[in-house]
């Protein structure tokens, strides 16, 4: 499957997650895409709500989080985060510029209108809204690519939702999740993403981080993850709930390094041959017969007479038993190499 221009079986997909790590602000948004694009992402994500259509007011009015040590409720993070559609069309314009791709997590139905209007490609699901089955629906009936986080999910949920975009033949990616921030190392258990491989062979599967740093990531890639996505921010210190379990971009450039290299790595499925070079190292590394005395024609080639040194000349140690006994057929002198041509 193709994600961003990138063929995933030939390479991951980095996912940088902005979010709403830009604070509101556009340039700093700017900032986000600009530092993801040289820092190695194949695309930039955001996020699109409208916070009355996200939680009840009663939710938004009184639950409270700390913002530069003032507290703030969530209807007013929302405001201060939340981006209009002028301003995505400014960051997808300048993101176009720079060559990586930008795409939003619609939280309700009509956020999926705001960003089909912006002409983003993909569509994102949070994990919480696996069970959203009539924003499920709605945009496996569009046809767009979507990519859907199963954090919280149980299989017959996800299987649930796999059916409505597999229903409408709509190219779907699932990405396994740890709905921590950020979870502990045993909270992980990496291989729920192989038991959705196992189950889903003909679908794309990733890894959605929360955890700080690089390690866990890096694992999922060794582990066949197509498609890694993690929050990004340009400094972990700023304010805003997600930017303590962001990758910086130092960090997102040794994530894009390990894709690139591990993925390789991992070559083809079964036993291979060695490659051309590892054959030039064995066959200097490798051991060959040689003559430790003078022998002459029609000697017999006892087991004293003969070591076994670098590099892998004449006979194989090998095949040694197949040598003592048998009678030279011309004179060696020491340290000469000992071919089956010598022998009777």
């Amino acid at each position: 499957m193709i994600w961003f221009g990138i063929d995933v079986g030939k390479r991951p997909v980095i996912i940088a997650e902005a979010g709403i790590n830009h604070n509101g602000d556009v340039s700093l948004a700017k900032d986000l895409i600009a530092a993801a694009a040289e820092s190695g992402a194949d695309a930039v994500k955001f996020q699109t709500f409208m916070p009355d259509y996200v939680f009840a007011p009663d939710i938004l009015d009184s639950n409270k989080i700390t913002w530069e040590d003032e507290e703030i409720t969530l209807r007013e993070l929302f405001e201060k985060v939340a981006l209009s559609d002028d301003e995505f069309m400014e960051l997808k314009e300048y993101a176009e510029k720079l060559g990586v791709e930008i795409f939003s997590t619609p939280f309700s139905l009509k956020d999926l209108d705001r960003i089909d209007k912006l002409g983003f490609s993909v569509y994102k699901v949070a994990s919480p809204d696996v069970v959203f089955l009539p924003l499920l629906e709605e945009m496996a009936k569009r046809g767009k690519p979507t990519i859907l986080s199963v954090g919280t999910a149980t299989l017959e949920e996800v299987d649930r939702a796999v059916k409505i975009f597999r229903k409408r033949n709509t190219p779907l990616a699932l990405l396994y999740c740890v709905s921590i921030y950020p979870p502990n190392p045993e909270e992980i258990n990496l291989n729920s993403m192989r038991v959705l491989m196992e189950i889903y062979s003909d679908i794309d599967v990733g890894f959605s981080d929360h955890t700080i740093g690089v390690h866990v990531p890096i694992a999922a890639i060794t582990m066949g993850a197509k498609i890694i996505e993690k929050h990004f921010t340009l400094d972990r210190s700023l304010p805003g709930p997600d930017q303590a379990v962001s990758m910086t971009p130092d960090e997102l450039k040794i994530i894009r390094k390990a894709a690139d290299e591990v993925w390789k790595s991992q070559g083809s499925k079964g036993w291979r041959i060695s490659p051309e070079r590892e054959q030039e190292i064995s066959s200097f590394a490798r051991r060959g017969a040689m003559l430790i005395k003078d022998k002459k024609t029609g000697e017999v080639i006892e087991r004293e007479d003969v070591i076994f040194v670098r590099p892998a000349k004449g006979i194989s140690p090998d095949k040694f038993e197949f040598v003592v006994g048998r009678v030279l057929k011309n004179d060696k002198k020491k340290y000469e190499r000992l071919d089956w041509g010598d022998l009777v």
